[in-house]
């Protein structure tokens, strides 16, 4: 861990305050909090304050187990007022029940914590992310000092194995980080401004540029790490589970090709006993036909055709026996009207014939 800048020398010892202090003095004791203790103190001290208020002992562990970062939601300066209470300050009813209010929450979500050695994914992945965010503090703190121009951060994160899953909850923290800095920089909000009074306007844009390239980069990595996932292709039988047909015509002399044939096929006779109709389908696609449920998908609608068909002796035999030359004839030497194929098949289908 890398020793501050600042030490006691150039702020002097811990402010003790007078009781119910005015603004200034309030906001010279963050100030020096946040100098001298750090985010990492402030879970100490509300620690300390529910030990010297009476706090049941099973609550006060609860807390004390939780890590630093949980304080994110709050704020630090809800360690920074309870210790200045702990040190005999009595202060202005608001800020007693911020302090109450924020040890409520810490409560709360102790409770999400599980309790089993053994830690979920989520967890873990969490508690990973305040590892990383603890050493990416300390880099920065270094690039501020060194004044570097151009840090690398992908390549930092890349180089310290920081995963997709870990990134979301970095950025995210970060986030919050940078509207803070923003806001002290822009001057948008009073308490941020006091609370970053004791950074100049050059460190505070630097820092500003520091987390915004942060973010990115955790974006980067992020969309980097994520994998479309494949999706999962049905087989032939499974595809056709579905498919009712008729299995066979006695009077037309034709029995059904079975239907696990039509996946990936690329063209398919079909004829409807009950209507006398016959449909040539032609595969639009690369990969052949495909099925869902009693369906034939993946056909051309500018190739295919319906016609019925008055002579199905016939015209059945020529399909079945013929080759390409004579099949591509058939649709063209029918007189009847030209219908738009479909791709359904039901009871009354025939799978007269299946091309590969």
């Amino acid at each position: 861990m890398k020793k501050r800048t600042v030490d006691r020398d150039t702020f002097g010892s811990e402010p003790i305050l007078e009781s119910y202090p005015d603004g200034v003095d309030i906001t010279n004791a963050y100030n020096w909090y946040n100098y001298m203790h750090g985010s990492k103190k402030s879970l100490d001290h509300v620690v300390e304050f529910m030990k010297n208020s009476d706090y049941p002992d099973d609550e006060v562990q609860q807390v004390a187990n939780l890590n630093y970062k949980s304080m994110i939601t709050l704020g630090v300066s809800v360690g920074w007022i309870a210790r200045i209470m702990t040190n005999g300050t009595e202060l202005p009813f608001e800020m007693v029940n911020k302090v109450s209010e924020g040890i409520n929450h810490l409560l709360e979500i102790s409770h999400d914590i599980p309790t089993r050695k053994r830690k979920s994914p989520q967890v873990s992945t969490l508690m990973k992310s305040y590892q990383y965010i603890d050493m990416l503090d300390d880099q920065k703190d270094d690039d501020l000092e060194n004044k570097v121009k151009k840090p690398n951060i992908y390549g930092w994160l890349v180089e310290h194995g920081v995963k997709g899953p870990v990134a979301v909850h970095v950025m995210e923290h970060y986030k919050k980080v940078l509207e803070e800095i923003d806001g002290a920089l822009n001057k948008t909000h009073k308490d941020l401004v006091e609370a970053y009074h004791c950074y100049s306007k050059a460190e505070l844009k630097y820092m500003s540029v520091w987390f915004n390239t942060l973010i990115a980069a955790c974006d980067k990595l992020i969309k980097g790490s994520t994998r479309k996932r494949k999706k999962k292709v049905k087989t032939a039988r499974q595809q056709t589970i579905a498919v009712q047909y008729q299995k066979d015509d006695p009077k037309y002399k034709v029995v059904s090709v079975e239907p696990v044939k039509l996946v990936g096929a690329s063209e398919v006779w079909l004829f409807n006993t009950r209507y006398k109709k016959l449909t040539v389908l032609y595969t639009g696609t690369r990969d052949g036909f495909t099925v869902k449920g009693t369906t034939v998908y993946g056909f051309d609608p500018d190739k295919s055709i319906t016609k019925i068909v008055r002579k199905p002796e016939v015209i059945l035999k020529r399909v079945w026996d013929g080759g390409s030359i004579i099949r591509n004839k058939i649709m063209k030497e029918l007189k009847t009207k030209e219908q738009k194929a479909v791709g359904r098949i039901n009871s009354d289908t025939l799978l007269v014939r299946i091309i590969k």
